[in-house]
């Protein structure tokens, strides 16, 4: 596929070659119940029996029985922690239980997130139900007519891209930055990108930069044919309001990819004016690196 190149520091922007055109639990801590030493009683007692003299002479009177007190307190101290203990006990296989199936809620959760997010990036829609792939891989899923009817954007942004000598009608997918710093590329073959780094159409000068696919892997993209398109031939861009705008073709140049200079293409324009400017791959395709060897760039103004 495409390589990367790089947009001069002067906007902190990188297109990626990477592309067909250019673009490109945390696991709870279980604790396990803290089992508490039971308290351990120390009770000693004294005994209370006098002394018998042996010279005594009158009669020894029968000494009551030493009642046990240990014992005593020993059997109430049984009867007292046995069902607390065993209370004790019931809590901590609750707790070990409960903590189990949290971690086991997190655990399949995280495992379903996981899955959910593999198969978002590998397949997904737009609004209007159409197939999209990345902008590497790209969809050949061809939008049908009330899928390109339906599609909105914001007033001012470019909806459709259209040129007639050409048969092209295809909409326009507003472009960021890719999660490596590199702009991003149209979803699928038969949308146009617009790459939102650069001027909205018609709204002050500048250049504003439009990319297309030239193939898919199974089918040719909406721009293979712009690098045929000749000086005078017309280029209108529909904005979200409705609102028409007309550009005429000045010149279509080829750059070696090697050597291309995206200043020139993203911002040398004249002091004053509006550009308007496509972009796709050209030349030879290399199937070692499978990516092109050349860079088209059609060149545009308004109509006056």
């Amino acid at each position: 596929m495409p390589n990367k190149i790089i947009i001069p520091p002067t906007k902190n922007t990188i297109i990626t070659k990477n592309q067909n055109f250019i673009s490109d639990i945390q696991q709870s801590s279980l604790n396990s119940p803290i089992k508490r030493p039971l308290p351990k009683i120390n009770l000693q007692t004294k005994s209370d029996e006098k002394t018998v003299s042996n010279r005594q002479t009158k009669p020894i009177e029968p000494v009551a029985k030493k009642y046990d007190f240990e014992k005593q307190i020993s059997q109430k101290q049984k009867r007292k922690f046995g069902p607390k203990l065993f209370y004790a006990f019931g809590v901590s296989v609750f707790i070990l239980s409960f903590g189990l199936n949290i971690y086991s809620f997190v655990i399949n959760r995280q495992a379903k997130d996981e899955v959910s997010e593999v198969a978002a990036a590998t397949s997904s829609v737009d609004e209007q139900g159409v197939q999209q792939g990345t902008g590497s891989d790209p969809s050949s899923d061809k939008p049908n007519q009330n899928a390109f009817n339906n599609y909105r954007v914001a007033p001012d942004r470019p909806r459709y891209l259209r040129v007639p000598t050409k048969s092209i009608n295809a909409r326009v997918k507003e472009l960021g930055l890719a999660g490596d710093g590199s702009v991003d590329a149209p979803w699928n073959v038969h949308d146009v990108g617009w790459y939102n780094g650069s001027i909205v159409p018609g709204s002050k000068n500048g250049v504003s930069l439009f990319l297309g696919h030239i193939s898919g892997r199974t089918m040719p993209g909406v721009f293979k044919d712009i690098a045929n398109l000749s000086a005078g031939d017309i280029i209108e861009v529909e904005k979200g309001n409705g609102e028409v705008l007309k550009y005429q073709v000045d010149k279509v140049e080829q750059y070696d990819i090697d050597s291309i200079d995206m200043a020139k293409i993203l911002y040398e324009v004249d002091q004053g004016h509006q550009s308007l400017r496509l972009m796709t791959c050209s030349g030879k395709y290399d199937s070692k690196t499978e990516s092109y060897g050349s860079r088209a760039v059609v060149y545009a103004s308004p109509v006056k």
